[in-house]
């Protein structure tokens, strides 16, 4: 019973700090193409920034997908 309400109420840190990293990724691309495409700023080629948020945008929501089957996987292999 300990054990059961341990899992229900753990937090998988590291896929919280991969979606952190991710969003962080995801803000500083957007904004780099805003600054390059709004105000004729080049930092960085648009290149190399749309393929970092589309990157970033499916990494993120790759980690969203796990971490809401993480805990439904673990207490069914716990029950058996």
């Amino acid at each position: 019973m300990m054990l059961k309400n341990r899992l229900i109420n753990s937090i998988p840190i590291h896929t919280m700090v991969y979606m952190v990293v991710n969003s962080v990724i995801c803000a500083i691309s957007s904004t780099l193409l805003f600054v390059r495409f709004v105000l004729n700023v080049y930092i960085i080629d648009p290149y190399y920034l749309i393929c970092a948020l589309i990157i970033s945008i499916g990494l993120f929501f790759t980690a969203l997908v796990s971490l809401k089957d993480w805990k439904d996987n673990l207490l069914n292999e716990e029950i058996r």
